[in-house]
């Protein structure tokens, strides 16, 4: 099957226009919450509410956090039950090591495959 010219055409025009649309609401949504930050500047974490007419907006604010492996393997056995409950096991997959040995039958009974979402990417081309 060909790959029609007109489609990829109008594929790079709607990801050209959903790009400056993305790009937009992020630039008004830093804005909102700039000017719900000015009405409280003390939150760091939370929601915050501001009410209009018939709008309720809501600006939710998180700090990400994370952990540092090596520091929790080194202090774990001086951590207190309750300190241990504040982490979960999160198993995650070293694709490179999962490729070499994909044909173990004890591996793959513990991975789920399923399909993804194909990407797509243009590159423009000079014209000879």
């Amino acid at each position: 099957m060909c790959i029609n010219q007109i489609t990829v055409n109008k594929w790079i025009e709607a990801k050209s226009a959903l790009d400056a649309a993305k790009r937009l609401e992020l630039q008004l949504r830093n804005k909102v919450i700039a000017d719900m930050k000015e009405r409280n500047p003390a939150i760091e974490e939370g929601t915050s509410h501001h009410q209009f007419k018939n709008i309720d907006v809501a600006v939710s604010y998180k700090m990400n956090k994370s952990v540092d492996a090596e520091v929790l393997s080194a202090v774990w056995d001086k951590l207190s039950e309750a300190e241990q409950s504040v982490f979960t096991y999160k198993p995650t997959l070293n694709t490179k090591q999962y490729n070499e040995l994909k044909d173990s039958k004890l591996i793959c009974s513990i991975i789920t495959t399923k399909p993804a979402q194909a990407s797509v990417s243009f590159k423009l081309l000079e014209e000879a």
